[in-house]
């Protein structure tokens, strides 16, 4: 088995003294893993860390064994570690995420380009949070458990979208929601629309969050068979929040 693409290094393990193990989302051939030789030797300490862009060559005797990478580091995206905590923690909020809730070997082009996106726009510092809410619902989506934002469930109605059904992941009018907005779930403009290009307000980004989380934590983490969102991303919330 063989088979050649691009990706992005999400997770890298030691394996013994001198080779490691590591995790990409890819191009064409979705998330997996591999085993580089020497892949903690002086040629790749410095340029294989996670969010490098890579070009990958995998190979194996048979498809379900782990595999070989041999791989060209083709951007290193060391200064995604020498920004500020909050870029550090979208990062690694973000890898947690995939590892968390991304099936191996199976392909996501779609999500494979946002991630792409996402990361090269948390390097720059480039209105990068509302990106990272945007991409945790499509993450939802890509999983199975998409929700239905631009369009209201009673009424049928694409004006004045304000809250969201906990039970059905469908957005609601500000008519409609009001008796009840003690008990849904705020949703923010720029959500609604992937194309608003306006900036978002930190307590946006905070609903946003609570938004996709709420999804996360009640319909995809009892099929995927998981306790809790991982620590890294309540790490990211703890540090909006602050702000």
């Amino acid at each position: 088995m063989y088979w050649e693409d691009e990706g992005i290094l999400i997770e890298l393990r030691n394996h013994g003294e001198k080779n490691s193990i590591i995790k990409v989302l890819t191009e064409k051939h979705g998330f997996c893993g591999g085993l580089v030789k020497g892949g903690q030797t002086k040629k790749f300490r410095s340029t294989l860390n996670p969010g490098a862009q890579l070009d990958l060559r995998w190979s194996a005797r048979l498809p379900e064994h782990l595999g070989v990478f041999n791989v060209d580091v083709i951007k290193g995206r060391s200064t995604l570690f020498m920004g500020g905590k909050l870029q550090l923690f979208g990062f690694n909020s973000l890898c947690s995420m995939i590892l968390m809730f991304l099936a191996e070997r199976e392909p996501v082009k779609r999500l494979y380009l946002d991630t792409k996106d996402l990361i090269e726009a948390i390097e720059t510092g480039s209105n990068w949070l509302k990106s990272y809410v945007i991409w945790e619902k499509n993450l939802l989506t890509e999983i199975g458990f998409g929700l239905e934002l631009s369009i209201c469930a009673v009424t049928g109605s694409r004006q004045n979208l304000s809250h969201v059904s906990p039970k059905s992941g469908k957005a609601v009018c500000r008519k409609i929601a009001e008796p009840w907005k003690e008990k849904l779930l705020k949703l923010p403009n720029f959500l609604i629309s992937a194309e608003n290009l306006t900036e978002a307000k930190v307590i946006e980004l905070v609903e946003g969050l609570a938004l996709t989380g709420h999804f996360f934590t009640d319909w995809a983490l009892p099929e995927f068979n998981k306790a809790r969102l991982p620590d890294a991303r309540m790490k990211l919330i703890g540090e909006l929040n602050s702000f």
